[in-house]
């Protein structure tokens, strides 16, 4: 009983720290979402995240970010130029 104990509360640990690192994820996007318009928001995570934004989908982050995929091009266009 001892073991299993020990494997259920290794388990618990992991997942409530992954939890946490999703939740607190999400509340910096939420209050980064909210602050920034949404080019200073593709600024910040081109910058923060870089190799992400090349490997995920235009389609896939514009509808992250709440926007249509041409208004995204615009937006990813202005930041190039």
């Amino acid at each position: 009983m001892g073991y299993v104990a020990g494997i259920a509360r290794t388990y618990f640990k992991i997942s409530t720290t992954i939890h946490q690192r999703a939740y607190g994820a999400a509340l910096l996007k939420q209050k980064t979402y909210a602050t920034t318009s949404k080019a200073d928001f593709y600024n910040y995570f081109k910058t923060t995240y870089p190799i992400l934004i090349q490997r995920v989908p235009e389609s896939i982050f514009a509808s992250y970010m709440g926007v249509s995929l041409k208004a995204f091009k615009k937006i990813k266009a202005e930041h190039l130029s």
